[in-house]
């Protein structure tokens, strides 16, 4: 995760139980409190901002409820770019820009 300073900063991906192909970003330091948490869907090619997992007492997330809004959907302010590649997947605004990348392993 990169902000508009041009820093690196922190975040945590995690993956859905039984959905290996949704996977959630928690960003440590967003430069924008509502760009906190993310949802991608590697099968379909989905960024988007769901509504927050629970984290108390434990990470939990509905598994029937929507992956969120689409970054690309009008809804969502900022004009967000989406970049996805092979490997690689970037989404980015003005503010901030999000490389999650697939190691070998």
């Amino acid at each position: 995760m990169e902000a508009s300073t041009g820093k690196a900063g922190e975040a945590t991906v995690y993956r859905m139980l039984g959905r290996a192909n949704v996977l959630f970003i928690k960003l440590q330091d967003p430069p924008d409190e509502n760009y906190r948490w993310f949802s991608i869907d590697t099968k379909n090619q989905i960024a988007a901002l769901p509504n927050w997992p629970d984290e108390k007492p434990y990470l939990h997330f509905n598994h029937d409820m929507a992956i969120g809004v689409g970054l690309d959907d009008g809804k969502v302010d900022d004009g967000w770019t989406i970049t996805w590649n092979r490997d690689k997947l970037t989404f980015s605004n003005g503010r901030l820009a999000v490389t999650l990348e697939r190691t070998k392993g």
